[in-house]
């Protein structure tokens, strides 16, 4: 899932808080990720269900920014 802008898990945590608790992005195909706080791991959950940790965060180059999951979670269609 990409997701446009840099989301840095400092961001997210923002969200997040703004959000009680609950951050919804949209990805550049449509689609909805919804990020929620499970202790003190962010969950990432897409449209489908799936559900997935961010175990590395803010990984990336000057202008790409990543964050390693520990689940495989993909777009319900193909990136065309």
């Amino acid at each position: 899932h990409i997701v446009a802008g840099q989301f840095t898990a400092s961001r997210i945590l923002k969200a997040l808080c703004r959000g009680e608790g609950a951050a919804v992005f949209t990805t550049i195909q449509g689609e909805q990720l919804i990020a929620t706080l499970e202790g003190v791991d962010i969950v990432l959950t897409d449209c489908s269900g799936n559900r997935a940790r961010i175990i590395k965060a803010d990984t990336g180059a000057e202008n790409l920014l990543f964050h390693e999951i520990d689940q495989v979670i993909l777009p319900s269609s193909p990136i065309p």
